[in-house]
Order: C-alpha cells, then structure tokens, then sequence
C-alpha cells in the first residue's frame, strides 16, 4: 500500500468545504436536539406529574430517533463525498443506503466481539469469561486458586482484546462494499474480511494516523474533564460554562474522527482494490 497516498487523502478532508458542510450540519442537529429535548422537560413541569413525565420521555424518544436519523444520513453523505473524491462509484443515494446503515454497524459490532468470522479464537474470550467468574467464586473460600484463576483470565482477556483488534481491523471496510456494491450487511462485512487477508500489519500502519488523532483529542477531553471538575470545586457558574464547552468540544471532536475514518477508511479500500 502507497501509505503516503493515504496519508494525503486521509487529511485531505480539511480543506474541503462541501464535507465541512455535512459535518457542522451534523453539529446543528446534535444541538437542536439536546436544546428540544431540554426544552421538552421544562415544559413537562407545566403538566400534572404523571402527563409530564410521559411528555418528558416521548421528546427524548423522540428526540433521539431524529437525530439519529438526520445523522446517518450525514455521516453516508461524507462517505459517499469521499468515495466520490477517491473516484470509487456508490450503489445508491444516501437514504437509500441509510435503512441497512446502521444495523449493519449493530452486526458489526457483534462479528467483532464474537470472532464470527474468526471462530476458533472465540474459545479465547470464553474461556477468559469462564475463570474470570470462577474465580470471584472462590476468592471467598480460597484464595489462592481464586486469584489464580483470575489473573489467569485476566491474561486470556487481554490476548483476546487482540483478537477483537484484529477483527476490527478486518472488518474496517465493510462499509465501503456496502455503499459500493449495495450487497447485504453480512456480505460486505464478507467482503471486507476477505479483501484484508494477510494485510492486517499494513492496515494497522495505515490506520496509525487516524488512531494518533483519536488519541490527542481523547487527551484534549480528559484535560477538559479535570479543568471540569476543578470549575466546579471553584464555582458552580464556572463549572456549568466548562460542562457546555466540554459538550460543545466533545461533539467537535466526534466529527473530526467520523471525518478522517470515512476519508482513511475509503483510501485504504482504493489501495487494496488497485493492489488486488
């Protein structure tokens, strides 16, 4: 893989104005709806106790499914941006991709911490779970074996993190076939195991980047957080204007990385096309 070309495409989103769109649109919907369902339970105070707590409830059901609506269209709407930019053709537009979305992230998640496609290293996991349990068992009656087998569960858990690494890594791209082909959930995600075979070194270098951006903004929240704290201990005023930076900053940084994984995700999937 041409890891400088990904490097270049990766960070190229920036300075394109048409992405940024999406992006602070995303932002706009997040705020509006905080700011309704917020709106929401302090009218709910105007209805007698039972009505208003129903009031309060159904705006941020209603709230939430909205919001995540509007921004899984977004987000494909910079998939697709990107994946135009990289010249990869899309299956179809961004509503009609959007019904099997975010299930399929859903399925994902579970091919990821199940080992679906990797089942043999799923004995890992469970037996990880298995002596964990046990050994809280017995720490009561018998220490000795009891810590034994929880540290050695410990150590299975932490090799089976790996794995879970590693199949996040395989499983990276699905979204890419599932925008380009418009093939069911399982067989993009399929797909995507396959096309990364042998190939999990290089996706880890060329994911590096992306991973390094996620680690400075989680640094940049964490000290947030502590400034957070701090403001309160200090003044409760203070401490309510840091919760609203700390919320408006954490919802930038969301859209950094939906940003950078949608443009790294779609430069890795044109290298090992062309590679293939």
């Amino acid at each position: 893989m041409d890891f400088i070309r990904i490097l270049k495409f990766g960070f190229s989103w920036f300075g394109d104005k048409e992405t940024w769109k999406y992006l602070l649109a995303m932002f706009g919907a997040i705020i509006v709806s905080f700011a309704f369902v917020v709106l929401a339970g302090y009218s709910a105070g105007f209805f007698p106790a039972g009505i208003g707590t129903a009031v309060a409830a159904a705006a941020g059901i209603v709230g939430g499914l909205a919001l995540a609506v509007v921004t899984c269209w977004l987000v494909i709407r910079v998939y697709l941006l990107a994946m135009a930019k990289a010249k990869v053709r899309a299956a179809g537009a961004a509503w009609g991709l959007a019904a099997g979305f975010l299930a399929m992230n859903i399925l994902r998640g579970i091919c990821i911490l199940f080992s679906v496609f990797n089942p043999r290293y799923l004995l890992l996991g469970v037996s990880a779970a298995v002596l964990l349990a046990a050994g809280a068992l017995l720490l009561a009656q018998s220490p000795v074996p009891g810590l034994a087998a929880i540290a050695l569960g410990m150590l299975l858990l932490l090799l089976y993190f790996g794995v879970i690494a590693h199949n996040a890594l395989r499983l990276m791209l699905a979204e890419l076939y599932y925008f380009r082909e418009g093939i069911s959930m399982f067989s993009a995600l399929s797909k995507s195991w396959q096309l990364t075979k042998g190939k999990t070194s290089s996706l880890l270098i060329a994911a590096l980047a992306m991973f390094l951006i996620m680690a400075v903004a989680g640094a940049a929240l964490a000290i947030l957080f502590v400034f957070l704290l701090l403001g309160f201990v200090i003044n409760l005023l203070f401490g309510a204007v840091l919760m609203f930076l700390f919320f408006v900053l954490r919802m930038l940084v969301q859209l950094l990385l939906i940003g950078a994984s949608a443009y790294y995700t779609t430069a890795i999937y044109s290298e090992l096309s062309r590679a293939k």
